[in-house]
């Protein structure tokens, strides 16, 4: 006869695991089959019966839990529900030893919002999606969060949005955005989250329609272009910051009011 614990995962089963103060137990259909006795310090002190190869399953503060089970040693991959039966997090040990957890995210109309992945409990990637299911965001970190982190937004349909670099929290380098026909509409160089340097933006034909010169994240220089290229207009700017901080940035010569780039908001 075939030993419960060597069942084969194809006949693996469900099992019901109960906490009740030193004592835990593992059910099958609603029989016993394994008991662990620990101390009050949380350490096993005598267990009785097999754990077969299955699910242990456990209802704890209105959630679900679940680990794999193998061989008598539940430390296969642990999965955590929603009281709405949404999965919201799960967790395993891959062949290298490493802990690699997914947390889920939703919607309130129930749809997967975003999912995070963690290494050894550092980030290591985030997706976030529209309600539709289209994918709105990708960002890979090298050295968790305040590590460096490459991020690229999508409009919906995957048409790449934005790319840019941060490193510990403040955008780094050149960040690209995107009009929904693939065309380049801004290339944008960033110093520690301020906007330094040349920044060129695009009309959707692809033509330059503006330069704009930054010192710290301050426009001092603009010049404006048709879209056939002839220049528009172009010198010195400044700007002022109103009583409300709203700030205000205009040409010298003129006053003429100019609009300025404005970077996105991080995850």
């Amino acid at each position: 006869m075939l030993a419960i614990s060597n069942f084969p995962v194809w006949c693996a089963v469900d099992i019901t695991m109960k906490e009740d103060g030193n004592v835990t137990t593992y059910s099958v259909a609603g029989k016993e089959v394994a008991r662990k006795l620990f101390d009050d310090n949380g350490k096993l002190i005598k267990m009785t019966g097999v754990i077969p190869d299955g699910t242990v399953k456990q209802m704890k503060n209105g959630k679900l839990y679940s680990v794999e089970c193998r061989k008598g040693k539940c430390d296969g991959k642990t999965k955590v529900y929603t009281t709405e039966g949404r999965l919201q997090f799960e967790e395993s040990t891959n062949v290298n030893g490493v802990k690699e957890s997914l947390f889920y995210d939703y919607h309130p109309s129930g749809k997967l919002k975003s999912i995070m992945q963690s290494e050894n409990g550092k980030i290591s990637y985030l997706s976030s999606y529209y309600e539709t299911g289209d994918i709105s965001g990708e960002h890979c970190y090298f050295g968790g969060k305040n590590g460096t982190v490459t991020h690229k937004t999508y409009y919906p349909g995957k048409i790449l949005h934005r790319e840019f670099t941060t490193k510990k929290g403040k955008i780094n380098g050149i960040l690209k955005a995107y009009y929904t026909n693939g065309k380049l509409s801004s290339r944008v160089r960033v110093m520690n989250g301020k906007l330094s340097g040349t920044s060129l933006l695009y009309y959707e034909t692809g033509r330059i329609s503006a330069e704009e010169t930054y010192t710290t994240n301050k426009i001092i220089y603009k010049k404006e272009y048709e879209p056939d290229g002839r220049i528009r207009i172009e010198g010195r700017t400044d700007c002022k910051t109103a009583e409300n901080k709203t700030e205000h940035c205009f040409y010298i010569a003129g006053h003429r009011p100019i609009t300025t780039f404005s970077l996105p908001l991080l995850p």
